[in-house]
C-alpha cells in the first residue's frame, strides 16, 4: 500500500521529535505569564510555528546532507530512531531532490515568520542597535543561528 504525501511528509520531517522544542518555548511563555509579563497569543503562536520550523529545517537538512556526503549510505546498522535520520532517500520513497526541496521550503518559510514576529512587534524599525525591540533582535539573531546549522549538516570531507 502506498503511503500518503502528508504521511511521507511527517516522516521526513521527523515530527514525533518536535516535542524537543514545543515543550521549551511552553514552559518559557508559563515562566513569563506567571511573571506578569503581558500574553499574545499571535506572538505565542509565531513562536510556536518558528521554533517547529527550525527543527524541521534542521532535520530534513541533515538528511540531505548525510545522502550527498554518503553517511546514511555507510549507516547500516541504526539500531534506534535516534540514528540514521528518516532513512526516506535510502529507502526510495523520496528522492534527494525532493527533500532538497523541502528545506528549501521550510528555510523561506521561517524567514517569512520570522519577518511577519519582527514586523508584528516593531512596525517602523530600520536598523538593529540597541534600541531596536527584544522580538526584532531575536528575529535577527534566530535567523542568523540557522546559518550554522547549514555548516553542520553541509559538511562534508
Amino acid at each position: 500500500m502506498k503511503e500518503s504525501v502528508l504521511t511521507l511528509w511527517l516522516k521526513e520531517l521527523r515530527a514525533p521529535f518536535f516535542t524537543a522544542s514545543v515543550i521549551p518555548i511552553l514552559l518559557g511563555a508559563a515562566v513569563a505569564w506567571s511573571k506578569g509579563f503581558p500574553f499574545s497569543w499571535g506572538l505565542f503562536i509565531l513562536t510556536l510555528l518558528g521554533g517547529v520550523l527550525l527543527h524541521a529545517g534542521a532535520n530534513v537538512s541533515n538528511d540531505y546532507y548525510d545522502h550527498k556526503s554518503g553517511t546514511d549510505d555507510i549507516n547500516v546498522e541504526f539500531v534506534n530512531p535516534f540514528t540514521g535520520g528518516s532513512r526516506m532517500i535510502q529507502k526510495g520513497l523520496m528522492t534527494p531532490r525532493q527533500v532538497l526541496q523541502i528545506v528549501i521550503m521550510g528555510r523561506l518559510c521561517f524567514s517569512a515568520r520570522a519577518k511577519v514576529r519582527a514586523l508584528r512587534t516593531s512596525p517602523n524599525f530600520s536598523s538593529f542597535s540597541c534600541k531596536t525591540p527584544a522580538p526584532v533582535q531575536e528575529a535577527v539573531v534566530i535567523s542568523s543561528r540557522s546559518i550554522p546549522s547549514v555548516g553542520y549538516t553541509c559538511m562534508t570531507d
